[in-house]
């Protein structure tokens, strides 16, 4: 027995050890149970420690054991046995990704989606009889059983993204080719099957501008805890950031950025993204490590003055309630626990404020949606619109040239108008 009060046996079965203990210390929130761990050798010779199990009896510690091996063999060798079930494969490889970090929580549970779509249309098929073939009457089955959009970056498109990304890890050993090609959507189906990229709303230039105005009225008149879900809008038409980083987004963050003669820019420096689902900060920006930073567009001297007040509005609102200043602008002033936690305001309350004030500025969208997406949408498609270098524009919005002009950048009445007069010009 060890000095710590817990009684083990190891036993080294090959390249695997196994042990199983019993809790003998009283203090312990396991005591008399007993634990079991086992790490077992990788192909490449790494020792892997499989998650801890704690069971009331020997005999349930042994059986907990077996279940670790078997999940950690098939698991490290999804990728070679071709008479593996497909879902019990896919369900190794996200277990393994998973396990290695490789997703945030978000991505894993997506994936997850996937699996249950597998497990509903391709429940018991094998790996060795899976080709493209069978994938492309599989999606096709789903989109019309679900009556899903055919289109790249859609409900269905991603599923078999997923599916694609897996089967690159057989090619080699089960597979010659990818069952999922590259362009799978125009390789399984029609022109006239397919369905049309939807519309985005963006607004004018006039219509920021208005909302603009409404927005920082409202911060100059009202109280910092009813106007928080505005001063979010208002830094989303300005900056055209993403959701999560304008949250996550602090006083310390809004600086100056310096030229070379000598002027400077108000800018927010950009290090961080709220997690909407875990409810936290993610501790980086969107696919770039700790530590790297971007700067935000300009913003002008009406919004800088703005914000300058809001802030000083909720710093005596912190002081009055003896409530901690963590720094945060868009801090959850309504809930005292969020606050003091220093918890932000969700995006739920950002997209509420945003039509309200789209409301009564009598914008209306027809039958597009809107939401601070469409801030994002807006600004990336004004600054087309004024000939700002994308790479500069693309820059400051977080994303490659490519993804900014798709994605991003739409046919705006102003920049149709604009086109159509440079062509009548002689």
């Amino acid at each position: 027995m060890r000095s710590d009060g817990i009684s083990y046996c190891s036993l080294f079965i090959g390249v695997i050890t196994m042990s199983v203990t019993k809790i003998t210390n009283k203090k312990s929130k396991h005591y008399n149970e007993y634990r079991v761990r086992a790490q077992p050798r990788d192909a490449a010779g790494n020792t892997v420690s499989l998650p801890v199990k704690y069971c009331k009896t020997k005999t349930e510690a042994n059986k907990a054991y077996q279940k670790l091996m078997v999940d950690f063999e098939r698991e490290a060798t999804f990728y070679k046995d071709k008479n593996l079930n497909l879902v019990d494969s896919y369900t190794a490889y996200l277990e393994s990704e998973n396990r290695a970090g490789s997703w945030e929580k978000r991505t894993y549970n997506d994936h997850l989606y996937t699996l249950h779509i597998l497990e509903q249309y391709l429940p018991n098929i094998k790996l060795k009889n899976v080709d493209e073939n069978v994938m492309r009457l599989f999606a096709r089955k789903l989109v019309s059983d679900k009556d899903l959009s055919v289109a790249y970056n859609t409900v269905m498109s991603r599923r078999f993204q997923h599916l694609r990304t897996y089967f690159s890890r057989l090619v080699g050993t089960i597979y010659k080719q990818n069952p999922v090609p590259a362009r799978f959507i125009s390789r399984w189906f029609r022109k006239g099957e397919m369905s049309p990229k939807k519309k985005k709303y963006t607004f004018s230039t006039e219509q920021i501008n208005i909302l603009k105005k409404h927005i920082i009225s409202r911060i100059n008149k009202e109280s910092p805890q009813q106007v928080v879900s505005l001063v979010g809008v208002l830094i989303c038409l300005s900056i055209g950031c993403r959701p999560g980083e304008v949250q996550a987004l602090k006083w310390e963050d809004l600086t100056v950025e310096k030229t070379e003669n000598g002027s400077g820019f108000n800018v927010f420096c950009l290090s961080d993204s709220w997690n909407e689902l875990e409810s936290k900060m993610n501790g980086h920006l969107k696919s770039r490590m700790p530590g790297q930073t971007r700067n935000s567009l300009p913003l002008n001297p009406q919004t800088v003055d703005a914000l300058r007040t809001f802030q000083e509005k909720q710093a005596r609102f912190l002081k009055r309630y003896n409530l901690p200043n963590k720094g945060y602008i868009l801090l959850s002033l309504r809930d005292f626990k969020k606050a003091s936690e220093g918890k932000v305001i969700n995006q739920k309350a950002i997209n509420e404020a945003l039509r309200k004030a789209c409301q009564v500025c009598e914008i209306n969208s027809g039958e597009l949606p809107i939401s601070i997406y469409t801030c994002r949408h807006s600004v990336a498609t004004l600054l087309c619109a004024k000939n700002i270098n994308p790479a500069i524009a693309s820059s400051r919005l977080g994303n490659s040239i490519e993804v900014y002009l798709k994605k991003y950048v739409h046919p705006s009445k102003d920049i149709i108008a604009d086109s159509m007069n440079n062509w009548l010009e002689e």
